[in-house]
């Protein structure tokens, strides 16, 4: 779990310089960026299966804007780690939210849940709740 849990911490700051635009890394900073990742990739090669992560969009992935950024990320992170599968829903409604989320864990069986809408963190929470061996992230602008 506490592998997993790097793993995703690694994942999350990629997420943020891909999506968040953040610009070039200072050298020092690339440097144990690199280190970290070089460790986690021979940690992870070490286990038998995909790791699967499920993407919740309030748009269409077309919006050229919030959504367009995260499947953007979503398809930057999936390039970068081989062991990674990922899946998305996008246009979900927020009311409607819980229900595409139980499903991305009972049906697609994601390892891992991203909603990326205000109106998804209770969902978000709601669902995590019931299932308690497996990590939901939830980013919010």
């Amino acid at each position: 779990m506490v592998l997993f849990i790097a793993l995703f911490f690694a994942v999350g700051i990629i997420i943020g310089y891909v999506a968040g635009g953040i610009g070039k890394v200072p050298e020092s900073q690339y440097t144990e960026l690199q280190a970290i990742y070089n460790q986690l990739q021979q940690n992870v090669s070490l286990t038998t299966r995909k790791l699967k992560a499920g993407f919740i969009y309030v748009g269409p992935v077309e919006d050229f804007g919030w959504t367009a950024a995260h499947d953007q990320a979503r398809r930057q992170v999936e390039k970068l780690f081989p062991w990674l599968e990922t899946v998305y829903v996008e246009s979900v409604p927020e009311a409607d939210a819980a229900r595409y989320i139980e499903r991305l864990v009972t049906e697609e069986n994601v390892d891992i849940v991203f909603t990326t809408s205000f109106g998804f963190m209770d969902p978000t929470i709601e669902v995590a709740e019931r299932y308690p061996g497996k990590m939901f992230f939830h980013c919010s602008g």
